[in-house]
């Protein structure tokens, strides 16, 4: 678990923690210089707690990719999950979950759905899965750490985090997903709170109806190859420590899904490398190359036609 000034949710999501139908065997927190009564909160819960806690304060402020990344590191045990200061995980979320890795040796990282809820934990009828899925997007699409476990082999792949990934979430879920060792549980595992101070906000995270009009509206009227040429650096990061792990790899009979995991990396920065030249065109020049890319399959990394449509409305880009 990673902490910031967390006090005012966390006694809620250390108690679910309690009612787990199996416990943990260890709860590590990196605290990253919080100011308000997170720590002492942590150690109150620690005196209580039949399993260790082990608390680490940062002696300066990481950023909370860096701070998941410190307490990643920390973690001795086979099965490590993921935690944010502010949800509530229901009762048998750890043993489901555990029970799934143990019957699935192949799969490292696995991530269940979870209710979005409102600021007092109450789950609505939305999931981050089913959001991810209205909006035209791929189940892989959904990444949310705070829903997933890792092995700990996992981490000798994963660590360091490198800067241009944006999100420890993205870059853990997006090397299984490259080299197929990624699973889902379909099944809601916790409540995901939401709140006005929520790290991410993402559409998926949203409460109510994400209409695909509602998704060209809000991002087919904008440059989004900024974002683009960071995913670009991502998947060049990606392709770099596949390859730098290679002998890692042979190690844990991962070999064989080394050059297929690269052909996937270069074949979506292709595409990403496409859209960010499709769209320098004037907007009536633009349907030959997108039709183009189409039947080529690029767009099916995306959210197919719904991707389709923004790449002929946006804006033109001239940088």
């Amino acid at each position: 678990m990673a902490t910031y000034n967390g006090a005012k949710h966390l006694d809620q999501q250390l108690n679910s923690f309690l009612n787990q139908e199996q416990l943990p065997d260890e709860l590590v927190v990196c605290d990253d210089g919080s100011t308000d009564d997170t720590i002492s909160i942590v150690e109150a819960f620690s005196k209580k707690a039949p399993f260790a806690v082990r608390v680490f304060r940062n002696p300066s402020n990481l950023g909370f990719i860096k701070n998941f990344e410190k307490a990643l590191s920390l973690c001795t045990g086979d099965l490590i999950f993921l935690s944010d200061q502010d949800d509530v995980w229901y009762p048998n979320k750890l043993a489901k979950m555990a029970t799934y890795m143990a019957n699935n040796a192949a799969v490292m990282v696995l991530q269940a759905d979870m209710h979005i809820g409102d600021e007092h934990a109450i789950p609505t009828n939305f999931t981050k899965l089913g959001n991810t899925l209205s909006l035209g997007l791929r189940s892989d699409s959904h990444t949310s750490g705070c829903a997933s476990v890792v092995r700990k082999w996992w981490l000798t792949l994963a660590l360091p985090i490198p800067e241009v990934s944006g999100s420890h979430d993205s870059w853990i879920h997006q090397l299984a997903s490259a080299l197929q060792v990624r699973a889902e549980i379909r099944e809601p595992l916790q409540c995901y709170r939401r709140h006005a101070t929520n790290v991410s906000n993402s559409p998926s995270s949203k409460s109510s109806v994400f209409l695909h009009f509602d998704s060209l509206k809000t991002y087919g009227l904008r440059d989004t190859t900024a974002g683009w040429r960071n995913e670009l650096k991502t998947i060049s990061a990606a392709r770099t420590r596949l390859l730098d792990k290679s002998l890692e790899l042979k190690a844990a009979n991962l070999s064989n899904r080394l050059n297929p995991a690269l052909n996937k990396l270069d074949l979506h920065a292709h595409t990403l490398e496409s859209r960010i030249n499709l769209v320098k065109l004037d907007r009536w020049a633009r349907p030959p190359k997108a039709i183009r890319l189409w039947v080529q399959g690029g767009y099916r990394h995306f959210a197919g036609w719904m991707s389709l449509a923004k790449d002929l409305i946006r804006p033109r880009c001239v940088s």
